[in-house]
């Protein structure tokens, strides 16, 4: 965490979110390669336990994730790891499979 000079000795520790935490610890995995482009994530209660915070922090660091375009979600449905080229936008239309 990181910490700024004071008049004194002692240095000013920074408070920092739950939610901004995890958002930069999923991303460090995710710049890593330790999360993939196309991995699914745990559901949320699974991953909030997993990271032991509480499903609301979790909740704001996905929102966050998203917003940066590095994870997908889907109502009701999986949470992904972007393609790179994905961006923040809906993932591209799937192409006619042909017999």
């Amino acid at each position: 965490m990181p910490s700024r000079p004071r008049e004194g000795k002692f240095p000013i520790i920074e408070r920092e979110r739950v939610a901004d935490r995890v958002a930069r610890d999923l991303q460090a995995m995710i710049a890593a390669g330790r999360l993939r482009p196309g991995d699914r994530l745990p559901g949320e209660r699974q991953l909030a336990a997993m990271m032991r915070v509480s499903r609301a922090s979790l909740r704001a660091a996905l929102a966050q994730l998203k917003e940066k375009g590095l994870i997908t979600a889907v109502h009701g449905g999986a949470t992904r790891v972007a393609a790179q080229d994905e961006g923040a936008g809906p993932p591209p239309p799937k192409e006619p499979t042909r017999h």
